[in-house]
């Protein structure tokens, strides 16, 4: 008669999750809001680029430029981005998961409040 080993299996939840394709990208595409810093007549000065509108918005200090490209993203759920002149890209938020995931949660909550109770 054969002795049964036991195996113990790999708890999968202590594996490293592995990101989507989208959120690992280090750089701006189309559609998202991009402050660039650039100098214009010997000035330092903040570029912001939106992907919805033709027009630029020149900004004087960095605080301005990133709060506007926050909220114009945040507006319109879209990644903001700041390029500085180095060229280094830094992510300032994204706000497609996080709308979309509010999105479903109020549904859900919507669902849940028209259900009759027991």
């Amino acid at each position: 008669m054969e002795t049964a080993t036991l195996r113990l299996k790999r708890d999968r939840r202590a594996q490293p999750r592995i990101r989507p394709r989208d959120s690992v990208r280090t750089t701006p595409e189309d559609g998202d809001v991009v402050v660039r810093q650039e100098r214009r007549d010997g000035a330092l000065v903040y570029v912001l680029y939106a992907a919805s509108s033709a027009h630029q918005n020149l900004l004087n200090t960095r605080a301005e430029a990133v709060a506007h490209a926050l909220a114009f993203a945040e507006s319109h759920r879209m990644r903001a981005w700041l390029i500085a002149e180095g060229h280094d890209c830094v992510l300032l938020g994204d706000f497609r998961v996080a709308t979309q995931i509010q999105d479903l949660l109020e549904r859900l909550r919507a669902e849940y409040l028209e259900m009759p109770g027991p």
